[in-house]
């Protein structure tokens, strides 16, 4: 799936969100979305996946070049939320059982094996948020669609965040994408091929991950003088 995104602006509601949005996620690659806090990298994440009726593109659409079209939608895109507050009453099975085939072979796959009859409330941060990528990366697996992952490292150990990186460049070598957000550079450097910066309500920059090198860009994106902005390379 190739996403392109031209002159578009993003709204919630009658309020702008970003402006000037222009740029294009191959198949088959990894970007990055960088911005500090309130940049809009989750309210775009969310509009891709049109996860949110409040959010919506102004100037057009998002133009999608879908390999993919006779499968059904929600398995050609899927969100990985940042983590919230777990449903009370459901289980890790419930939750894997909406979207897998085999619950007891993506459980085991995403280090969840163990805790399949668990409520939710008995779960940890790091196990919650490896049941929501778990839940996403099943949502696509006809292999080829977009995975958008918001701050997707958070709450991970050392182990999963490198499993999860693994998983992100297997998706891309079977011609899916994936687009996700953080604020750890090293983990935009190890796994990102592409970078889009947002700052100020609008895109900033976008281009080859060669752009984390640039501390001028990076004292920009972030709001920093120059001497402390170096001290991101």
């Amino acid at each position: 799936m190739k996403l392109q995104l031209h002159d578009l602006s993003l709204w919630r509601r009658r309020q702008p969100v970003l402006a000037g949005l222009n740029w294009t996620l191959p198949a088959g690659q990894c970007w990055v979305l960088l911005g500090e806090n309130g940049s809009g990298k989750s309210s775009l994440l969310q509009a891709l996946a049109d996860a949110d009726r409040e959010l919506h593109f102004v100037g057009g659409l998002p133009q999608w070049q879908d390999l993919l079209q006779q499968t059904p939608l929600a398995s050609r895109r899927a969100l990985a939320r940042q983590l919230q507050e777990p449903v009370l009453g459901l289980r890790v099975s419930d939750v894997l059982a909406l979207v897998c085939v085999d619950v007891a072979s993506c459980a085991r796959i995403w280090g969840l094996e163990a805790q399949l009859q668990r409520s939710l409330m008995q779960l940890s941060g790091g196990q919650l948020q490896r049941l929501e990528l778990a839940r996403s990366w099943a949502q696509i697996q006809s292999g080829q669609g977009l995975w958008l992952l918001d701050e997707p490292f958070n709450h991970l150990d050392m182990r999963a965040q490198l499993e999860l990186g693994e998983r992100m460049q297997q998706h891309c070598q079977h011609g899916g994408s994936v687009l996700f957000s953080a604020h750890d550079l090293q983990h935009a450097r190890r796994w990102a091929q592409g970078v889009l910066m947002l700052a100020a309500g609008a895109q900033l920059a976008c281009g080859a991950s060669d752009l984390l090198g640039d501390s001028t860009l990076l004292g920009q994106l972030y709001g920093l003088p120059q001497s402390l902005a170096a001290q991101l390379i």
